[in-house]
């Protein structure tokens, strides 16, 4: 059975490959040292009752086990994880030490989380082809994702000369929250979190609007700005994990003519 673009609920770039999920599968295509991996399991369709904030909820916990099972016997991830056990406590007792404003202290704590990625990108090589490799998959999802929506043959020769940017992108969410950041720094972060829910509906509103609507076309128009930033023309190797994510969610997987 061919994957249909309705059952398709999203997908994900991950930093060594590409997820796909549909609405009764999870489907992970990566690489490592030993070449692509692949792997899938079901899901609980009790997700997607809830809708939008569902669909989005469910993506980020896969996206979450995906990554801890890609780097499950990495050593970087478990520094990882170890630094943020340690750091989140560090963070709340220096939250509650502090004693300047709360816009101030939310202020400070963007610009030193946006110090640290400039200075990671700039000087430490290993993150910085982190960085580029997942923009490169993020542009392969895209493109799987094209084909599959305009039910063309998911073949590598199709997939090729797809767009890399798409109208329902989570970088356009991203962007759609640039405005509130003034907003953010006066409200507690419970309130903030509260004003970023009426964005889910005007993000699906504008993904499936953008051709009639004005409004709706200048705000995908924005979004597509932000993706120049997170999407990269993929290589051969991105659009192969993706192209075999997006194989793992048929009923009745064929292999893909990825050497076409």
């Amino acid at each position: 059975m061919v994957m249909e673009a309705k059952d398709l609920i999203g997908g994900m770039a991950l930093p060594q490959g590409v997820m796909f999920v549909s609405k009764h599968r999870v489907s992970v295509a990566y690489h490592d040292a030993q070449g692509l991996q692949h792997y899938t399991r079901e899901i609980h369709p009790g997700w997607l009752r809830v809708g939008p904030l569902g669909s989005m909820g469910l993506l980020l916990l896969e996206g979450g086990r995906a990554i801890g099972h890609i780097y499950r016997d990495s050593s970087d991830f478990k520094g990882m994880v170890v630094a943020s056990l340690i750091g989140a406590p560090l963070g709340l007792l220096a939250r509650a030490i502090i004693t300047a404003p709360e816009w101030q202290r939310l202020l400070f704590a963007l610009v030193f989380l946006g110090g640290m990625f400039w200075a990671f990108y700039r000087f430490h090589l290993p993150f910085r082809q982190g960085v580029l490799n997942l923009g490169r998959y993020h542009g392969a999802e895209h493109m799987v994702a094209h084909t599959v929506e305009k039910g063309l043959p998911l073949t590598l020769e199709q997939v090729r000369q797809q767009p890399r940017l798409h109208r329902s992108c989570g970088t356009n969410l991203a962007v759609l929250t640039l405005p509130l950041i003034p907003i953010s720094v006066l409200l507690p972060f419970w309130a903030y979190l509260l004003l970023l829910l009426p964005l889910l509906p005007l993000f699906s509103w504008t993904a499936r609007n953008a051709d009639q609507n004005p409004l709706a076309s200048r705000l995908l128009q924005f979004g597509y700005w932000g993706q120049r930033y997170t999407v990269a023309q993929p290589e051969e190797r991105h659009l192969e994990a993706a192209l075999r994510a997006m194989e793992g969610l048929q009923d009745q997987p064929e292999r893909i003519g990825l050497m076409a």
